[in-house]
C-alpha cells in the first residue's frame, strides 16, 4: 500500500501470520578456543534462547581447513636492518562474515544444554575456520561469527593463533607448578 505526502512517499507492507510461523534459529556466540595439551581444542560458546515447545537438538561445531599460499623472500628485518629470510603463510580465501569455505567441514556435535566441547585432535600448522550453529530436526541455524585459528606445537608448549572479526590473539598454554601440582597456565596476547 502506498501513502503519498507532499514531501515523501511511504510504502507499507502488511504481513499476516498464520499457524505456521517461520522461525530462524539465531547464531550462537563463540567465546573462546584454546589448545589442549593432547593437540586438540577446547571450544566455548554462549547458548541461544529457544522455544521449549520446539527445542533445539544441539549444536554443530564446524571446522574447515583453509588453504594457504606461502611466500618466501629476503627482507631487511629487525632494528638492525639485517637481511633475513622471511616465510609468510597467507590465506587463499578472504576472511569475512559472508563467505564460508567451500570445502567440506569436520562437524562435531554437542548437546543442547552444552556450552563447551573438547575436540580430540586438530592438525598442527594448518589454518582452520570454526563456526558454530544450533540445529533442529529439519533446520540448521545461522552460523556464529567466524574465527580463524592455527595450532602451533613446538618447544613443549601449545600455542594457538586466532583471528576474530575484531581482534587477533596468540594464546600459549604451558604447565606450571602451583598449589602442589601442575596446572595449566594460559598466556593471552591480544594483538
Amino acid at each position: 500500500m502506498f501513502v503519498k505526502n507532499n514531501n515523501f512517499i511511504c510504502f507499507f507492507t502488511i504481513t499476516l501470520l498464520g499457524s505456521s510461523v517461520y522461525s530462524e534459529l539465531e547464531a550462537p556466540k563463540l567465546l573462546d578456543v584454546t589448545a589442549t595439551k593432547e593437540g586438540g581444542l577446547y571450544v566455548v560458546w554462549e547458548s541461544i534462547d529457544y522455544n521449549v515447545s520446539d527445542p533445539i537438538l544441539g549444536y554443530k561445531i564446524n571446522i574447515w581447513e583453509v588453504k594457504e599460499k606461502t611466500e618466501k623472500m629476503f627482507k631487511l628485518i629487525n632494528a638492525d636492518q639485517a637481511p633475513g629470510f622471511v616465510k609468510e603463510h597467507r590465506s587463499s580465501k578472504d576472511f569475512s562474515r559472508e563467505s564460508i569455505p567451500e570445502n567440506k567441514p569436520r562437524i562435531f556435535r554437542a548437546d543442547p544444554d552444552s556450552t563447551t566441547l573438547e575436540i580430540d585432535y586438530i592438525k598442527p600448522d594448518v589454518l582452520n575456520e570454526i563456526r558454530i550453529q544450533a540445529y533442529k530436526q529439519k533446520e540448521n541455524g545461522a552460523y556464529s561469527e567466524p574465527w580463524r585459528l592455527k595450532v602451533f606445537k613446538e618447544f613443549g608448549h601449545n600455542a594457538i593463533g586466532q583471528r576474530h572479526m575484531d581482534e587477533c590473539i596468540l594464546t600459549v598454554t604451558t604447565q606450571t607448578r602451583a598449589m602442589g601440582g601442575p596446572l595449566p597456565h594460559i598466556y593471552n596476547s591480544h594483538l
